[in-house]
């Protein structure tokens, strides 16, 4: 069957691509480990298992994702920027199911190529939709669109684990999940937002930290994503509130999971808003990053984005973030992250 030749205006009559979108969405996602993707070596016979694996996998994927797509009202599928999401993932989808047979080293080799050239765009589009979904909540309430931005990052989250861990176990024979020094991880996230602050907040706050180092095998980028993100709303937390304390960093080293509690002295937020905090595009920020964007200025606050991400990130392993507000004395956010080996997680 070939999908290249979709309609543009695919909402308006059943296609091909919405038949095969049907077909795949009622392929059950193939069930897969941790342990699957970490191994002592990665012979030939790994690598070619898993490049057909993905060659079968994503599209499967990505379809289930097009299904919930299809099934929203016609005035937001009419959206220039879902219609770019929809087309752009099936002519991923048909790139990948269509490739080739994967037989040697060769053939490996191309499918690398081919996924790295499709796949670095792909989560852009995912991130044009937020906004339009967002609004369409907001002003008209007719389906849970928080819902569906959270299932569309989760499957974005999940496609590229498994795509750029191939890419690093045919690169370089060894997964992303490593054994990471988490202290020191955290003191270089400290050092990239002290940089990325300067010029934006006139005192920057102190962070306190145990420098014993503690480890936990994990993806550094998903942790260091995580501890900037919150970092980021305590030292503007701190900043506004005008004491300028110190951040509390503390590392809890427990058998299946590492516990990191990051504690400011800002103002925080009442409780009632504490289901809010965890919404795409809610902010308490004044500024309007897109105004401060066009003249080249990146504000660290008021994406809306940052906390609900994180929470994606840490309960897509298994693990959690939970926030203790203390009306004008402070915030607890304590982190959960699932020991990836310990345990038979499966993505």
């Amino acid at each position: 069957m070939n999908l290249h030749n979709i309609k543009q205006k695919w909402y308006l009559q059943p296609t091909t691509a919405t038949k095969r979108t049907t077909d795949l969405h009622k392929v059950m996602k193939i069930p897969i480990t941790i342990n699957d993707l970490v191994k002592k070596s990665y012979n030939f016979d790994y690598k070619l298992k898993y490049s057909r694996f993905l060659k079968k996998e994503i599209p499967v994927k990505i379809h289930h994702h097009l299904y919930e797509l299809e099934t929203l009202p016609l005035e937001l599928r009419d959206l220039k920027s879902i219609q770019k999401l929809y087309n752009s993932s099936i002519t991923i989808s048909n790139e990948i199911e269509y490739f080739k047979n994967i037989n040697n080293n060769e053939d490996i080799e191309v499918f690398k190529k081919k996924l790295n050239t499709i796949i670095n765009g792909y989560g852009d589009k995912i991130s044009d939709i937020t906004k339009p979904l967002i609004d369409y909540n907001k002003n008209i309430k007719k389906i849970n669109t928080e819902e569906i931005i959270t299932n569309l990052y989760t499957s974005r989250l999940c496609i590229r684990l498994l795509v750029y861990n191939y890419m690093n176990i045919i690169d370089n024979n060894k997964s992303l999940i490593s054994n990471i020094n988490i202290t020191s991880l955290i003191t270089d996230s400290i050092k990239k937002i002290n940089n990325t602050v300067r010029g934006q907040i006139l005192i920057i706050p102190g962070v306190n930290i145990n420098k014993k180092p503690v480890y936990i095998q994990y993806i550094s980028s998903h942790i260091d994503y995580i501890i900037t993100e919150i970092l980021k709303n305590a030292y503007v937390a701190t900043y506004k509130c005008g004491r300028h304390e110190e951040i509390k960093i503390e590392l809890f080293d427990n058998k299946n999971e590492m516990i990191i509690k990051i504690i400011d002295k800002g103002n925080s937020f009442n409780i009632s808003n504490l289901d809010n905090v965890f919404r795409f595009g809610y902010t308490t920020s004044e500024y309007k990053p897109e105004s401060l964007i066009s003249r080249n200025i990146y504000p660290i606050e008021g994406y809306g984005y940052g906390l609900a991400l994180s929470r994606i990130y840490a309960r897509y392993f298994g693990g959690e973030i939970l926030i203790v507000p203390y009306k004008n004395y402070g915030t607890e956010v304590i982190i959960y992250l699932s020991k990836l080996t310990r345990n038979q997680i499966i993505i």
